[in-house]
């Protein structure tokens, strides 16, 4: 489970938390390609920023990154939503 710093509010707290474990359920759906394996990586990265109350907006710019290095279809367009939606909640800006 994630655990958000406390200045996130209690609202954005559980949507962050729940769009943060779509986004691992999501990346762990790719396959074992490297692009895959580093989106995975980044994902963790960035549960890991928001978890010790860190900046995320360096961490979702990395998995902004590997997300647009996949492919398009499958998965992928759930990925990418998931993060929109993601950035919105954390109050990250877009790329």
């Amino acid at each position: 489970m994630v655990h958000l710093a406390s200045d996130v509010g209690a609202p954005n707290r559980d949507a962050a938390r729940r769009l943060v474990t779509q986004l691992e359920t999501y990346a762990g759906w790719l396959g074992k390609d490297a692009h895959a394996a580093r989106l995975r990586t980044s994902v963790r990265g960035l549960v890991r920023a928001i978890a010790d109350g860190d900046d995320p907006g360096t961490a979702c710019r990395i998995v902004q990154a590997h997300l647009n290095r996949l492919t398009a279809g499958g998965v992928t367009p759930l990925l990418r939503q998931t993060m929109r939606n993601l950035r919105t909640e954390l109050g990250v800006a877009s790329l």
